[in-house]
């Protein structure tokens, strides 16, 4: 054991030093105190090589910085002195060891070894001046060995944790910088001007990994020297460094005996190389290297994970950003609201719709900016309906819509809220109902052809045998040729066959085989006209009729009496639907550029659905049996067509019917829609 006094002596020395640059001398005192030396130096193996370097020393005029124990015989004695875990002398080490004798100073050595054979730490010298040094147990000595191999130690945790607070001032000061992508070369240079004062170095560059372009990319620099802006071998250093899991430390040579090194460091993340951090002009000084690659591993596996994360949060926020731009790139509406119907989230067409900023509408109520049928679907699928599509109608939104309603179920199955997408088929359902309803006109345009055609074929071959009729009966009429007992008769026979014959004129009518005697003609006249026919008979059934002329109006070039034989059918058709004390107006004016219409409304009961689509037929009538023919508005539709407009009826919906006629102005009217015959 050692003596109390040494054991005392070193116990404070190691409890008191502040410093390991203080601890050291003081420990080399003692060595050679206990050992009567004239000179010690510490040795620590170069952990790539294995060579002892010199690393601290005491009583020696130079402390050279090359390997120390390079002969085979030196080599015997260290590993000797480690596997018996005792000093080594060399006596005589001007014979056996020259070199070694010279730079101790002294004639014999003494081997001391630090650590045990299962983890040698290196080992102390001491130059002897006598060959008799104390021996065993070597109680002392060893004790201070001992001290040295805490010292060492404590050492290396010092550098450790002043590693780990620089790495994470470091790491800390890159996390605030790099905020996004855009911020990141900035904050990789100021990581590598921290790497740069870290390892004593020139300059630091980092040079990340583009895996779409499969190549490497300085995205960092900082520190002197042209080597800083070239490419070439610390591109080459990087590409290295990025196959490989463990740093390199590589020997660039140097001035005398201070080698300069590059440290090229790995960035590796948990599934893939992500780049290199290249360290260049490293200097060390002897033993420097003990530490140096263990602390680039460090500050490696840190950088990488920061780097990682932001990479992480980078992709997170990209991702982010085109959830938002396509969710907001749908022209649909969608709105995102919680079980209760509180609204979450909403894409751009939606805020557009309501007029509302985006950002305005998540916590409100979603009944706030939709209708009560949208509504009602989406408390339907909150009761567990299941997803949902319908048209609907919504008047808060404003238009027709095929909605989409579906839950959102996080991962064990429960609803954690509703989504909406609204197709706003407004115009879709219009053009249908255009196109059903121009179907429907075609076909009743079909069928009036069809019914013309067969009509215009009866009508002529009744004309003939009727004129024949009448013409016999007159010229007997004339002759006084009837007894008086018939005359009575025979009149009523002249008075039916001219209503016969009358009746085969309008059939022709209707059917266009009549030739319009086309005029230049003034809207507000013939609607004049009409008025004038029709005010006694209105004005004794107390009707009133309201006349409204939008000026100015185009002339119509148009049969005078067959467009106001057509108005006026229409006329009394609404005479005979309004009770008495009823209303028929009538407004004139332009629906576009070179068409005039003509609306006839009264104040009827309007026209049942099931009858709407007959009222042009020839021969329909709702009126009672001798009370009509049911050939007014055949007549009227087929002089219209003839003139080449339109003329269709409906049920207004404020109550009553409404027929509107359409008609080309001037001399540019399209010719007129003949059937065929």
């Amino acid at each position: 054991m050692p003596s109390l006094p040494a054991a005392a002596a070193l116990t404070r020395l190691l409890a008191r030093a502040d410093r390991v640059a203080d601890l050291l001398p003081r420990l080399h005192d003692h060595l050679v105190e206990v050992t009567g030396g004239r000179s010690s130096v510490l040795l620590q193996p170069e952990p790539r090589t294995g060579v002892l370097l010199a690393t601290s020393g005491s009583h020696l005029d130079d402390l050279p910085r090359d390997g120390w124990l390079a002969s085979p015989a030196e080599q015997r004695a260290v590993a000797q002195a480690h596997a018996g875990a005792a000093p080594v002398v060399i006596r005589q080490a001007a014979e056996v060891s020259p070199t070694l004798a010279a730079r101790l100073g002294a004639p014999h050595a003494l081997i001391v070894p630090l650590g045990d054979a299962q983890d040698p730490q290196g080992i102390a010298l001491v130059g002897l001046d006598s060959d008799t040094p104390p021996g065993p147990p070597w109680d002392d000595t060893l004790a201070v060995a001992d001290a040295l191999v805490l010292a060492l130690e404590r050492a290396r945790l010092h550098r450790e944790a002043d590693l780990q607070r620089a790495m994470r001032d470091l790491l800390d000061d890159f996390s605030r910088a790099a905020s996004s992508a855009a911020a990141l070369p900035g904050a990789l240079g100021d990581v590598c001007r921290g790497a740069s004062r870290l390892f004593s170095a020139e300059h630091a560059t980092i040079w990340l990994h583009d895996r779409d372009a499969r190549e490497l990319v300085r995205a960092g620099a900082a520190g002197t020297g042209d080597d800083v802006l070239a490419g070439g071998a610390l591109a080459d250093a990087a590409a290295a460094a990025l196959r490989s899991n463990r740093s390199e430390l590589v020997d660039r040579g140097g001035e005398g005996n201070q080698p300069r090194y590059t440290l090229a460091v790995p960035l590796r993340g948990r599934r893939r190389a992500l780049g290199a951090l290249v360290i260049e002009g490293v200097h060390l000084a002897p033993g420097g290297s003990l530490d140096v690659v263990e602390r680039a591993e460090e500050a490696g596996r840190q950088l990488s994970a920061a780097l990682e994360n932001l990479q992480l949060i980078e992709q997170v926020r990209q991702s982010h950003r085109e959830l938002e731009d396509t969710f907001n790139s749908l022209a649909d509406l969608v709105l995102v609201c919680d079980t209760v119907q509180q609204v979450r989230q909403v894409n751009d067409a939606m805020a557009a719709r309501v007029g509302r900023p985006p950002r305005e509408l998540p916590g409100t109520a979603a009944s706030r900016w939709l209708g009560p049928a949208l509504c009602a679907l989406i408390d339907d699928v909150a009761g567990g309906a299941g997803a949902l599509v319908q048209q609907v109608e919504d008047e808060r939104l404003g238009g027709i819509f095929q909605a989409a309603v579906s839950p959102i179920r996080v991962a064990d199955g429960r609803p954690s809220g509703i989504v909406l997408v609204a197709r706003d088929v407004t115009e879709r359902v219009r053009l249908q109902e255009d196109r059903e309803d121009l179907q429907r006109r075609l076909a009743h345009a079909d069928k009036l052809a069809a019914l013309g055609k067969f009509v215009a074929g009866i009508a002529h071959e009744l004309n003939n045998p009727l004129q024949g009729v009448l013409g016999h009966v007159e010229l007997l009429r004339a002759a006084n040729a009837f007894p008086p007992s018939i005359q009575r008769e025979m009149r009523h026979v002249h008075r039916e066959a001219e209503r016969a014959a009358k009746i085969v004129r309008n059939l022709l009518v209707f059917s266009g085989s009549r030739r319009l005697d086309r005029r230049r003609l003034a809207p507000a006249t013939i609607v004049s006209r009409v008025i004038a026919l029709r005010t006694r008979a209105l004005r004794e059934r107390n009707i009133t009729l309201v006349r409204e002329v939008h000026a100015p109006l185009p002339f119509l070039h148009a049969d005078p009496l067959m467009l106001q034989q057509a108005l006026l059918n229409i006329v009394l058709n609404a005479e005979q639907a309004v009770a008495d004390r009823g209303r028929i107006g009538i407004a004139v004016g332009l629906i576009e550029p070179g068409m005039v219409r003509i609306d006839v409304r009264d104040s009827g009961p309007g026209i049942p659905p099931d009858i709407l689509p007959h009222v042009f037929e020839p021969f329909f009538t709702t009126k009672d049996v001798g009370a009509g023919t049911g050939l007014g508005l055949a007549i009227a539709y087929g002089i219209v067509l003839e003139h080449g407009g339109t003329l269709s009826a409906a049920t207004h919906p404020d109550g009553g019917a409404v027929f509107t006629m359409t008609l080309p102005a001037g001399d540019a009217a399209p010719a007129p829609r003949r059937r065929r015959r």
